[in-house]
């Protein structure tokens, strides 16, 4: 009787002890899921962007070896125009902040030299000054 008693406390135990390494299993193997996904989100915008950079240098900089040809200038420079490289996570982050991001200020302070004549010291400066013209 009382070896019954012990031996149903133990399955009970195990029982337990089974429901919370099966949670713990599932816990894990979501984690995992979710590492992979980002990995390979990752590594789809990591290639994206190194994309974007070949063809991109090769329409702003040609040489005789690395150009495009005239006729697809046009094109894929507006094809390049579409293609957007920022996260969700950044753009709620500048939305939240105000702060952008350095490599978007930089994009954009470039244009904003040409567009000022050159009058500032740095395109850094000609970027914050528009900014606050605007």
């Amino acid at each position: 009787e009382e070896k019954d008693k012990r031996k149903q406390a133990v399955s009970k135990e195990r029982e337990k002890a089974d429901v919370r390494v099966a949670k713990e299993r599932d816990k894990r193997k979501k984690a995992d899921n979710r590492r992979k996904e980002a990995y390979k989100r990752r590594k789809s915008m990591k290639m994206l962007v190194d994309d974007y950079k070949w063809l991109s240098s090769r329409i702003l900089k040609p040489t005789d070896d690395k150009h495009v040809p005239d006729r697809m200038v046009a094109p894929l420079a507006e094809l390049l125009q579409y293609i957007d490289l920022e996260t969700e996570y950044s753009k709620k982050f500048e939305e939240k902040t105000g702060i952008i991001d350095l490599e978007k200020l930089a994009s954009e302070s470039e244009t904003m030299t040409n567009v000022n004549g050159g009058n500032c010291r740095n395109s850094i400066s000609c970027y914050i000054k528009t900014r606050i013209t605007k």
